[in-house]
């Protein structure tokens, strides 16, 4: 019943509002679900511009903070819409000028957004926090980067912005400069002291965002003012690690040039070239090869780089991983070798491919002890019977139930 009140607050009819409130019990007056932008009866009374329909509500006891939709609260439309007079009414009425909420985290977010320079200057003067983190783009300086508004961006500088606070996917701002390739906040940035090399995000550093973007002018403007080529960080450890997920290889060679340890560990798979094959990119992976990378650097879920070629099934860097000098028989990770990964995946096509490429049926390794004891703990008796007609040892001692039988009474 609660759309009724949201329609006759979007037509603007006052008395129809306040005879629902007068006269209809099932009335929420804070429920959310109107505009996408503005989802409560207040938010949008304030888009309207209804000031008597703001006053009836909050009258009626609409929470003037209550959150919902991209702008967040009522204040953020109110600063969406340029509403001097409406921001100070809402704060005379108890909005709160921090409240978070919406993709631009605050009402400074908000006007930040829009270019609405008054209404950044007002809400400062009553008490916005210009460093608070929250939203799509972590700060409101953030916001400011996003957009390339060099303007805003020294107007929030000039007003206590911390260049270098980290929030959000993107790190700091000069990381959502970058990620939008807005090189002219870039260099204000760093004019104005931003630390090229802190860490924070998805991407790590600026220079990470920048490598996975593929923007060689950003990535070689980060480099010249001081980035460090090899600092680890983010979900795909270094900014090398990130270049490869987004297979941008003129970055890659960009930063091999410039010193990036190709062997550097860090991030979910852990080198570059196990991230380059997570994602499938042959021409990195084989880029990174050539250039030295070592193909049997341990570590992470997978193992090495062939575990996660097979972890995504990929038979063709599997073949060149393997025709570069992987060991097929390296022990590591959750399910020993490449082999034991591959029976959990159930993939016969993998399978056949490392037993045609000479992996040992009967290596120990991992929480199961042998690519038999993967296959009975996951119940795979097709595997079973692959691995036995591929000359498995029943009886090999290993992992966590010692021999295959025991996993086998175990399941069946």
């Amino acid at each position: 019943m609660s759309q009724k009140l949201l329609d006759g607050v979007s037509t603007k009819d006052e008395s129809d509002v306040r005879w629902l409130l007068d006269n209809d019990p099932a009335i929420n007056i804070n429920a959310v679900g109107g505009h996408h932008f503005c989802e409560t009866a207040l938010g949008i009374a304030v888009w309207r511009g209804h000031e008597g329909i703001v006053a009836l509500l909050l009258d009626r006891g609409a929470d003037i903070n209550i959150v919902g939709g991209t702008y967040g609260t009522a204040l953020g439309v109110a600063a969406y819409c340029g509403n001097e007079r409406f921001v100070n009414l809402l704060l005379d009425r108890g909005a709160h000028v921090n409240t978070m909420g919406g993709t631009f985290g605050t009402a400074l977010g908000v006007a930040t957004y829009w270019e609405k320079e008054r209404i950044m200057a007002l809400l400062l003067y009553r008490g916005a926090e210009v460093n608070i983190v929250g939203g799509t783009y972590g700060t409101a300086l953030g916001v400011a980067a996003s957009m390339g508004k060099e303007g805003i961006v020294a107007f929030l500088l000039d007003r206590g912005a911390d260049i270098n606070t980290v929030g959000g996917a993107l790190g700091t701002a000069l990381g959502v400069a970058a990620y939008w390739e807005k090189e002219g906040v870039v260099a204000q940035l760093l004019d104005r002291g931003a630390d090229v090399n802190t860490v924070g995000g998805t991407y790590g550093t600026a220079l990470g965002v920048a490598a996975y973007r593929g923007n060689q002018d950003i990535v070689g403007l980060l480099l010249n003012q001081g980035a460090d080529v090899s600092t680890v960080g983010g979900e795909y450890g270094t900014a090398l690690g990130m270049a490869a997920y987004a297979g941008q290889e003129e970055i890659v060679a960009l930063l091999l040039d410039r010193g990036a340890d190709i062997n550097t560990v860090g991030g979910a798979y852990e080198t570059a070239l196990g991230v380059a094959a997570y994602r499938g990119k042959e021409g990195v992976v084989a880029l990174l090869l050539d250039r030295g990378a070592d193909v049997n650097t341990v570590g992470g879920k997978y193992g090495t780089a062939l575990g996660v070629a097979v972890r995504n099934e990929n038979g063709e860097i599997l073949n060149l991983l393997l025709d570069r000098g992987a060991d097929i028989s390296t022990v590591a990770g959750r399910y020993g070798t490449a082999l034991g990964l591959a029976v959990y995946n159930g993939n016969e096509k993998i399978l056949n491919l490392l037993l045609d490429r000479g992996a040992d049926v009967n290596t120990v390794g991992g929480t199961y002890g042998t690519a038999l004891g993967v296959a009975t703990y996951a119940g795979y008796g097709w595997v079973v019977e692959l691995l036995l007609d591929r000359g498995a040892d029943i009886n090999t001692v290993g992992g966590i139930f010692f021999f295959f039988v025991n996993h086998y009474s175990y399941l069946y």
